[in-house]
């Protein structure tokens, strides 16, 4: 639904899909019957060195997940500065603090997605701010090297109280 409404206010507008799995079917009829699966992508199964270059070729990063915890798929987005529009479930709002560092909406708000993402195309150099604060929360609090960091002094803590 939010790419039908995108799709008849964006004209060059395409969507891509990553991934693969039980809905697949449904959603090549569903794209069909909302008249968008000229501009829909479905890559399939992709491998984790590929992921970079797919982020690469989003503008804004839609995720409508109606339960998840916190997905990695959000996390990449961010680490590569893409904006993100997803839905508040679960632990989506620690990262994704609404109009901090991406915008969410209730799952099944379409419209408000839809707003969202038309809002950001057409006026997308007054949210770089966004996609940088992103970038640096997830930096900050999901990097790799910290959460080293933190393993190793929880390590070293225990065996000095030993």
């Amino acid at each position: 639904m939010v790419a039908a409404d995108l799709k008849s206010k964006i004209s060059n507008i395409y969507f891509l899909w990553v991934g693969d799995g039980d809905l697949r079917e449904m959603m090549i009829r569903l794209a069909k019957d909302l008249g968008v699966d000229d501009r829909l992508v479905i890559t399939g199964r992709q491998e984790s060195m590929s992921i970079p270059d797919l982020l690469s070729a989003m503008d804004i990063f839609l995720f409508t997940s109606k339960f998840e915890g916190l997905p990695i798929s959000i996390l990449e987005a961010m680490a590569a500065k893409r904006l993100i529009v997803s839905t508040d479930v679960d632990s989506i709002p620690d990262v994704v603090l609404d109009g901090k560092t991406g915008w969410t909406f209730h799952p099944g708000d379409y419209e408000k997605a839809s707003s969202i993402i038309k809002e950001v195309h057409y006026n997308r150099s007054r949210y770089d701010g966004i996609s940088k604060a992103a970038f640096d929360l997830i930096n900050k609090e999901y990097s790799p090297a910290r959460k080293m960091s933190e393993e190793f002094d929880g390590i070293y803590k225990k065996v000095l109280l030993m």
